[in-house]
């Protein structure tokens, strides 16, 4: 067949515009696939940023798309005597789709600034403001994936994590140490209760012996316990524990709060509570105006 006779005609050009177009969209996600497939390869080998694979998916794969629009627009040959008019609505169009979109580019943007300089990548364990908190699975160009200590899935829009303050646990090494708090009353004996919970501590399986070859020799303790402050009904003590992953931080506080609670029990550390004391001021005025009567 020749395609310059074919292309000549109305209905050959608008079957050539289809196929140039649906060959742009196979191209494209054969791209996907393939670049799927050597991130699968190179990630069992060495330890690859899914981000820059995904960056770079993304921009080939819209690379192709536009050329493939184009290529197809050009076939039309009549496109020109309708140039002016498009251009001329191009404005209103553009604020139109701007406005309607600008989330999304919001997000898309925020995804490609989060994948080039990286301020977190996959597996590292994030606190997004003081709401969202876990493991990072994915990041895609319009959001990303959390999964939080629950084991469920937050997705999370990449703009609104740039826009929040974020800790990454991960950052730099995975130990971070974790505060644990407990009161006891005033009246109990503040060097025996820092005891108990520093040898409760230490004995955990999930804490870590971060202390310097300085603080060995001067046989400082493993776990650190501070006297923090005068609270209303208490004392304040808090243990620095240390873990060799931020995802322990929930599970070392809640077994550190059952034995402490336990040792504090069979050791006589009072945990102390609010009271809270009525009085009745009618059978108050009752009683002194039964002992003037009898008086």
């Amino acid at each position: 067949m020749d395609l310059s006779n074919f292309s000549n005609t109305e209905s050959g050009r608008i079957i050539l515009m289809i196929l140039v177009l649906f060959a742009s969209v196979l191209l494209g996600w054969l791209v996907k696939k393939g670049m799927t497939f050597l991130y699968k390869k190179s990630r069992a080998r060495h330890k690859t940023d899914a981000g820059k694979f995904l960056l770079i998916t993304s921009f080939m794969r819209l690379a192709i798309l536009l050329i493939g629009v184009s290529y197809a627009i050009s076939l039309e040959p009549n496109i020109k005597s309708w140039t002016t008019s498009l251009l001329a609505s191009a404005g209103i169009a553009t604020a139109i789709i701007g406005f309607a979109a600008k989330d999304v580019l919001a997000n898309f943007v925020s995804g490609t600034v989060i994948i080039i300089f990286r301020p977190f990548t996959v597996t590292h364990w994030i606190k997004v403001g003081n709401i969202h908190e876990g493991s990072v699975e994915e990041i895609k160009m319009l959001y990303t994936v959390v999964r939080d200590k629950r084991n469920r899935r937050l997705v999370i829009p990449n703009s609104k994590i740039l826009s929040s303050d974020v800790i990454n646990s991960s950052y730099r090494e995975e130990h971070v140490a974790e505060i644990v708090k407990f009161e006891i009353s005033y009246d109990s004996d503040v060097k025996k209760a820092k005891e108990i919970i520093r040898e409760i501590a230490e004995a955990s399986p999930l804490s870590i012996d971060m202390r310097t070859k300085v603080q060995k020799q001067n046989n400082d303790p493993v776990v650190e316990v501070r006297f923090q402050e005068f609270a209303t009904y208490s004392i304040v003590l808090a243990a620095f524990v240390w873990l060799d992953d931020p995802k322990d931080a929930s599970t070392i506080r809640w077994s550190l709060n059952e034995e402490v609670k336990e040792r504090f029990m069979q050791e006589g550390i009072n945990i102390p509570y609010p009271k809270l004391i009525i009085q009745d001021d009618h059978d108050k005025e009752n009683k002194q105006s039964k002992n003037l009567y009898e008086s």
